[in-house]
């Protein structure tokens, strides 16, 4: 069960162990694009086989990701369909390497799960808790048609120079309202996908209005201490 938790000193973080954690927007399904963004630490020293982190929003807050009966989800992944471990290396967690796709783009609807490679063979990674640190990870998702089934959704990069820069509450925030990621300040800390306008996915509601991030692993667990939603238009 999701808990609040004190492991890094005056750091108070949510901890989510092989569970979903879903809160409504306050904006509703009022938005075209929208960045969902959180600064979170994994809970381990060792590498984790098939680990799945998913970020995106769901349709309502009852048949969300985790239900056999999911309204409709879209979102981001990492890594692509569980394809390669999180290693363990300076203080972060790191995969892909160049050998992988890193990331997915990726839709639930009932039971089905359906993922496109949205990776470009970077490596991306997510600081340790062990080192106090936190990294920003972020999913942006855009509207191509209002009032239409079909989205684009674009995972951004972090790279493990950024992933242990450890944005205070102020760094995340400004860095995140960066639409491009594209300034010198945001270029610390997280960096745009490479494909611009991201990757379709389709057959999804016309109502998305509830954010839902996901982690497969009971141990370790991960820690996130801000989820912000930016609402760009």
């Amino acid at each position: 069960m999701a808990q609040i938790v004190l492991n890094v000193t005056g750091n108070n973080a949510m901890q989510l162990g092989a569970e979903e954690f879903v809160r409504p927007m306050s904006i509703g399904n009022n938005w075209q694009k929208i960045r969902i963004a959180v600064r979170m630490m994994i809970n381990g020293s060792a590498a984790i086989t098939t680990p799945r982190l998913l970020i995106g929003l769901c349709s309502g807050a009852v048949d969300t990701y985790s239900s056999a009966n999911c309204v409709g989800w879209a979102g981001s992944c990492w890594p692509y369909q569980a394809n390669t471990p999180f290693y363990h290396a300076n203080n972060y967690y790191y995969w892909s390497n160049g050998g992988a796709a890193s990331f997915g783009a990726c839709t639930k609807i009932g039971a089905v799960l359906t993922e496109i490679s949205a990776s470009d063979n970077s490596t991306h990674a997510i600081a340790g808790v062990l080192t106090g640190k936190a990294s920003i990870v972020s999913t942006d998702i855009i509207r191509t048609v209002a009032g239409g089934t079909s989205y684009s959704v674009k995972p951004n990069l972090c790279s493990g120079a950024q992933a242990v820069t450890n944005p205070d509450r102020y760094s995340f925030l400004r860095c995140i309202e960066d639409e491009t990621y594209l300034s010198a300040f945001a270029a610390t800390y997280q960096s745009a996908q490479g494909t611009a306008g991201g990757y379709s996915v389709t057959g999804l509601p016309q109502v998305l209005d509830t954010v839902s991030i996901v982690w497969t692993k009971s141990t370790p667990t991960i820690e996130i201490c801000d989820i912000t939603v930016l609402r760009f238009y």
